[in-house]
């Protein structure tokens, strides 16, 4: 029990260590931005659109972002 008891203790240790040292490396700002709930531009956050010169090139794109399901139908 008490080799139990120390382990679990160390393990508590060791992720409070990891979570105190995520936020003295993480962005303070960026984090307190996310706490009241601001987002952040939406530029950043849509992707932007490809144009192809090829018509072919255009066509395997959409084939490669297509799910299984569809390429398989009968």
């Amino acid at each position: 029990r008490k080799i139990n008891r120390k382990k679990n203790q160390l393990k508590n240790e060791r992720l409070n260590n990891a979570i105190d040292n995520f936020y003295e490396i993480i962005h303070v700002d960026e984090v307190d931005r996310q706490m009241r709930g601001i987002l952040p531009n939406i530029k950043v956050l849509t992707l932007s659109t490809i144009k192809y010169e090829l018509e072919e090139r255009a066509t395997v794109a959409k084939l490669l972002f297509q799910p299984l399901d569809k390429l398989y139908k009968d």
